[in-house]
């Protein structure tokens, strides 16, 4: 698959989901919550694109958004990782990283390959489709970044698609989590 057509299928996957209103941005509320709001509500899905730098404060917000804003703001930050890999700091790669792999309960601790506390999980609803996407943009990803500066972490990085893949091929999130937090 080309990085074009990828970005293609990314669009048409993410197409349905709508912004969430201000209240549905971040389940967590708190400073948190005030974050993501701030650097994210005035945002459109296309707008994050435009982006002149990414940095891991931006993905960062990522563990605080709601399912709903995740999903909708994540195809603009998937496709920006793909159309503008020099905008992307290590933090912002490493921290969008982490985040999927805390969606599909993959995450573990380098170098001694520690899974973290169960509570670092947080499962999301996806479509098949998204998820086809999701998997087609790592590899994607995969190559574009192995042909970046990160070559002393090439190794770990491919093992930590390599899982991530794992994991989107047997996700059976039903539920997203900030359902259940609502429910508890």
């Amino acid at each position: 698959m080309q990085k074009e057509e990828c970005i293609s299928q990314i669009r048409e996957a993410f197409k349905q989901c709508e912004k969430p209103s201000k209240e549905r941005m971040s389940s967590w509320g708190g400073l948190d919550g005030d974050y993501v709001l701030k650097n994210w509500n005035h945002l459109k899905r296309e707008q994050v694109r435009e982006f002149d730098s990414i940095t891991s404060y931006h993905t960062e917000d990522l563990s605080y958004m709601s399912s709903d804003a995740l999903r909708y703001y994540l195809p603009g930050i998937m496709i920006l990782f793909l159309e503008k890999p020099d905008v992307v700091d290590y933090g912002a790669f490493i921290g969008l990283l982490s985040r999927l792999e805390a969606i599909f309960g993959c995450r573990v601790l380098n170098p001694n390959k520690i899974p973290l506390k169960f509570d670092t999980y947080r499962p999301i609803r996806f479509t098949q489709e998204q998820l086809t996407s999701i998997t087609n943009w790592t590899h994607q990803i995969e190559t574009l970044y192995d042909e970046l500066e990160v070559e002393d972490e090439a190794y770990w990085f491919s093992e930590q698609f390599e899982r991530l893949r794992k994991a989107i091929g047997t996700s059976r999130n039903l539920v997203d989590y900030d359902i259940e937090l609502k429910r508890n």
